[in-house]
Formats: structure tokens, C-alpha cells, sequence
């Protein structure tokens, strides 16, 4: 009995011992920089779709940067004249944004609106005052016009007007 309580008051001791060399090292702290959010992609890794946007409509404008928003499924694209590209994970365009001061040129309204809208900015001598296109996720279409007044049009899908939104 006395051998069987000397093994247990040992082991106890080694153990406690343990526990107090353990804890009076630095603790192992483990950092993981969790889910990735965005990061840089090779133009290569673009949707096909998104790379043969960029080549038909902007073949004289070279790529500054391509980013993946990994949560949002969407890739920004930025071009060496400042406009700002946006495209979902198939590659469908969903908006077009041009720095201040500069519009989104005609070739690439045409290319993302219906013809029904096209021909009523024409119309409206809006051409060449278009700062921004955004598709809606309804999917119709959002129109920023630099105007004497800045005004935001509205499409529907198939490119027929909906209303005038003055900021």
C-alpha cells in the first residue's frame, strides 16, 4: 500500500511538475488569416467570357489590375485609361465605371446596353455624358448621366425606359 501511495504522490509530482514547465512557456499561438476575401488574378483567370469583353471592346487599353471577390463571386478589372470593370463568375459585365471627369465611350454602351436604350441616349444627346452602367439584379439597367445635372436612368431588361432619378 505504502509503494502503491509513493507511485501515485511520484506521478502526481511529475505531472504538476509538467504542468508548471507548460505553463510557464510562452503559449503557441496559431494565427490562420481565415477565408480569403479578394486577391490579385492573372488576366488568364478571368471568365472567357470577361477576357473576350476586355479584347473586343477595349483592345488598345491595357489592364492595370484584375481582382477576385472570392464572398462576392465578382472580378474588378481596372484599365490604364481608369475605367473600372465589374463582372460576375460567368463573366457577364454587370458594371462599367469611368474616372471623373471622362465618360464610358460608345463602343462599350452598345456593347452592354440593349438597342432600345442605346438609341434613347442617342437620342437624348446623353453619348459621350455616360459615367456609369450598372446591371440590376432584377436585370435591367442603371444609367448615370453627367449632365447639367447628374441624373440616374433606369431600364428595364429589354432596354425600355422605366424612370429618372435626379440625385
Amino acid at each position: 500500500m505504502k509503494a502503491t501511495k509513493s507511485v501515485i504522490a511520484a506521478m502526481a509530482l511529475l505531472l504538476g511538475a509538467g504542468a508548471m514547465t507548460l505553463s510557464a512557456q510562452s503559449p503557441i499561438l496559431i494565427f490562420s488569416p481565415g477565408p480569403a476575401v479578394a486577391g490579385s488574378v492573372d488576366i488568364s483567370r478571368l471568365p472567357e467570357k470577361a477576357q473576350k469583353f476586355i479584347a473586343k471592346n477595349f483592345k488598345e487599353v491595357g489592364v492595370v489590375s484584375a481582382e477576385r471577390e472570392y464572398m462576392a463571386g465578382l472580378y474588378d478589372v481596372e484599365l490604364a485609361n481608369g475605367l473600372e470593370l465589374e463582372f460576375d463568375n460567368k463573366g457577364h459585365i454587370v458594371e462599367i465605371d469611368a474616372p471623373d471627369g471622362y465618360s464610358v465611350g460608345m463602343d462599350a454602351v452598345e456593347a452592354i446596353l440593349p438597342v432600345t436604350a442605346v438609341n434613347l441616349l442617342r437620342t437624348n444627346n446623353y453619348i459621350g455624358f455616360i459615367d456609369k452602367i450598372e446591371k440590376t439584379k432584377d436585370g435591367g439597367y442603371l444609367v448615370e448621366v453627367e449632365a447639367a445635372d447628374d441624373i440616374e436612368l433606369k431600364f428595364d431588361s429589354m432596354g425600355d425606359f422605366l424612370a429618372v432619378v435626379n440625385d
